[in-house]
């Protein structure tokens, strides 16, 4: 057995800013302080799906030298978005949100009725 060092530099800094968005200013937001996450990705809330996070990828790449240095990275990046993209279309409803106005009052029509 070894005891393992407390006050090592990871676990003495471990959960320094879990309070900053209580105890902190307001000029910092938490996801200014997620550090191990790519920028891209901070501040995405945890229910967008896999495609959105892409869409988000790739705009954030576009501006950076990747797309010419790594020429076939970017492109499986791409290949990989439009099968999702067709995916999606094939499989979700499309015509869900057209109409969408909002949330109605009164009683409830019978879909099923003409």
């Amino acid at each position: 057995y070894k005891p393992k060092n407390g006050w090592a530099e990871h676990r003495a800094l471990a959960g320094q800013n879990d309070y900053i968005d209580i105890l902190g200013s307001d000029e910092i937001h938490p996801k200014q302080i997620m550090y191990h996450v790519p920028h891209y990705l901070r501040g995405i809330h945890k229910n967008k799906n896999y495609f959105q996070m892409m869409i988000k990828r790739r705009d954030h790449y576009a501006q950076t030298p990747l797309p010419k240095a790594q020429p076939s990275k970017w492109a499986g990046w791409n290949l990989l978005m439009m099968h999702e993209y067709r995916w999606i279309n094939r499989h979700i409803d499309q015509n869900w949100w057209a109409n969408y106005k909002g949330v109605t009052e009164g009683p409830v029509k019978n879909p099923f009725k003409k």
